[in-house]
C-alpha cells in the first residue's frame, strides 16, 4: 500500500471524509485507472450521502474491473 492510500484510509478511519475525498480526487488526477481509489472514492461519497457521484465511482470500478 503506498503512502497516500494510507493516509487516505487513515481519514476515512476518522470519519474526515470531506478531507479524504480532496485527497482521493488529488490521487486520481495522477492514477485515474486506480481501482483502488476508485472505490475509495466511492465509500467516501457514499459515507457523505452523495448518492449519484457515489454510484459513478462505483460503475467506474465496475468497468476497471470487467
Amino acid at each position: 500500500m503506498n503512502i497516500e492510500m494510507s493516509k487516505i484510509i487513515q481519514l476515512i478511519q476518522e470519519k474526515s471524509f470531506q478531507k479524504a475525498e480532496i485527497e482521493i480526487r488529488k490521487s486520481l488526477k495522477k492514477s485515474p485507472e486506480s481501482f483502488e481509489f476508485n472505490k475509495a472514492l466511492g465509500i467516501t461519497l457514499l459515507s457523505q450521502r452523495k448518492y449519484n457521484q457515489s454510484l459513478l465511482a462505483f460503475n467506474k470500478c465496475y468497468e476497471l474491473n470487467k
